[in-house]
């Protein structure tokens, strides 16, 4: 069928088909199960009235669809190389934004290198900019930064972005997106890389950053809220904010649902399940921490990320290694922790995490601390300051190498 595609000509359908996209990018915003029965209504119409340019950009969220609801890894990327494969028999610069968004941006997290994929995706971003496709302007750009970030890109490179978009953005005075997600975003990459003092005027802030988040929920503009809310509470992780990480991870359950839902993680939940498992494991060794299974949820996200691990190792193994050292510590089973740690180094070394081999080494120097291991403490640390260097993170930098004195 696809090998030698025969177009749709009947224009009143193709005309539809641009509505239905339209009305498939709304309800993904939304997180609506709505988005997948337009996308079958649509695969249906291409089936019984052959392909047009809105038909590859909904093979591309059909693929997305079989990856999360049927849990068919290798159907789902195979889908999602045909749509791509299909672009040339049409306008390429129309459909680079919709197909690379969902294919690079999720679907093939499941088995290419995540690395491979950031290319894709920033072409996406500037081919939508390019072609005033503004539909995909907001999705491609908030895709491309929140991988950025959970694949640990280097934040001069993330920022350098972000200001082009924010010129995009301001320039067609879409101001939901730059005040409800680039600005707060930049802000929390500012901070970290010790470049308070510089933010451009379009990310400037009036108020907290969790300020705004309330702002946006209480605007009803859930799916910015929940991408910056899962941001910084990483972030806040990586500075030893535990007191405000919790806080926020306790009144935004709906950021990191897919650890409280019955439902198995996908490759493209994969940052907001680590993070959020992390913050189980350490509200599961308080005392007197508020209540929850956060011990049960801790070891669901360790489930799952064994159980993505062995579909791709390259992406998900520092991060299985990481979220098992941190169950032994909560366990007090330190000597298995300390190995866990060092697993979890040695896979982020290998294949290039730089921001997950600074915090396992950040955590293997507090857990050697805690055991009387003061050589070992130091060198971790020693090891942790310099990856964040590298990582472009001078202010965090600084904060850790604080403790080295």
């Amino acid at each position: 069928l696809f090998a030698n595609p025969s177009h749709m000509n009947d224009q009143t359908l193709v005309m539809t088909m641009k509505l239905k996209i339209m009305l498939v990018i709304f309800y993904t915003q939304q997180q609506s199960y709505m988005s997948g029965i337009v996308v079958c209504n649509m695969i249906r119409q291409v089936l019984q009235f052959g392909l047009c340019e809105e038909g590859v950009i909904a093979l591309a969220f059909f693929s997305n669809l079989v990856l999360e609801r049927i849990d068919d890894v290798e159907e789902a990327c195979q889908l999602g190389r045909l749509s791509v494969s299909l672009i040339k028999h049409f306008d390429e610069e129309r459909l680079i934004p919709g197909v690379y968004c969902i294919v690079y941006g999720t679907v093939l997290l499941c088995q290419d290198p995540w690395h491979s994929l950031m290319e894709p995706l920033l072409t996406a971003c500037r081919t939508s900019f390019a072609t005033s496709n503004f539909e995909f302007a907001t999705l491609n750009a908030m895709a491309f930064v929140g991988r950025s970030w959970n694949g640990g890109r280097h934040i001069g490179l993330i920022m350098s972005e972000m200001r082009n978009f924010g010129q995009y953005f301001a320039h067609r005075k879409s101001l939901k997106i730059l005040k409800y997600f680039l600005a707060p975003v930049y802000n929390i990459l500012a901070a970290l890389s010790g470049s308070n003092d510089d933010v451009p005027k379009c990310f400037q802030l009036h108020s907290s950053i969790e300020d705004v988040i309330a702002e946006a929920e209480e605007m009803g503009v859930h799916f910015h809220a929940r991408h910056v809310a899962r941001i910084l509470v990483s972030a806040n992780i990586l500075q030893h904010d535990f007191q405000r990480t919790s806080n926020l991870f306790i009144r935004y359950q709906d950021a990191f649902a897919v650890l409280h839902a019955n439902q198995m993680m996908t490759a493209g939940e994969f940052g907001a399940t680590f993070h959020g498992g992390l913050v189980c494991c350490r509200l599961a060794r308080q005392d007197e921490g508020p209540p929850g299974n956060w011990l049960e949820l801790a070891h669901k996200a360790l489930r799952m990320f064994e159980y993505w691990s062995e579909i791709n190792q390259y992406n998900f193994s520092h991060c299985y290694h990481f979220l098992k050292a941190e169950l032994h510590v909560t366990k007090n089973e330190n000597e298995q922790a300390s190995s866990a740690y060092q697993s979890a180094i040695e896979f982020a070394q290998k294949n290039g995490f730089c921001r997950y081999e600074a915090l396992a080494h950040d955590a293997a120097s507090t857990l050697a601390a805690k055991t009387g291991r003061r050589e070992d403490a130091a060198k971790h640390m020693e090891n942790a300051v310099r990856l964040c260097k590298e990582w472009g993170a001078e202010g965090l930098s600084k904060q850790l190498g604080n403790k080295l004195h």
